[in-house]
């Protein structure tokens, strides 16, 4: 089957074996997300509790995909905390914004200053926290204009 593969398509039997392994590590993980959140919805009466868990599952999950699908593709990690320390650096020199913000997303979710469905004050601007995200946090704004007060999303 593999030289019909090759044959055809011109991929190499390991490069199908990759291909392969890959599909099915994210049918894996798709399942697997979706198992989670199910039981997070039937489990977790509290909202706020269950968002926090819908959250948690996704960014666990996708790093660990990021993990599987780089064993894959570059092979086993010899001398892997070598790797990791010269990527690490190299990170964070080159994204060191990112990681700025990174580093806020942590401090909101770790001592939570405001959560998801408080009402903020920022610079004069008051709005209830609709939603936050690794690099962002979205406000329904309390606009008044006049005598009468609307609301408006912002991101």
């Amino acid at each position: 089957m593999t030289d019909v593969i090759q044959n055809f398509l011109g991929f190499s039997p390991e490069s199908q074996s990759k291909i392969l392994n890959t599909i099915v590590v994210i049918i894996i993980w798709f399942v697997f997300d979706r198992v989670l959140k199910k039981i997070a919805l039937d489990k977790i009466d509290d909202l706020t509790s269950r968002y926090q868990w819908q959250k948690i599952v996704k960014y666990t999950t996708v790093i660990l995909v990021i993990i599987l699908l780089t064993k894959i593709w570059f092979g086993a990690f010899e001398s892997f905390g070598t790797y990791l320390g010269l990527l690490s650096a190299g990170l964070a020199i080159a994204l060191q914004d990112l990681l700025v913000n990174f580093a806020g997303w942590i401090f909101l979710l770790i001592r939570k200053p405001f959560k998801v469905g408080d009402r903020i004050e920022i610079n004069k601007i008051i709005g209830d926290v609709i939603d936050i995200r690794l690099f962002q946090f979205f406000l329904l704004l309390k606009l008044v204009i006049g005598l009468t007060q609307t609301k408006a999303p912002v991101v």
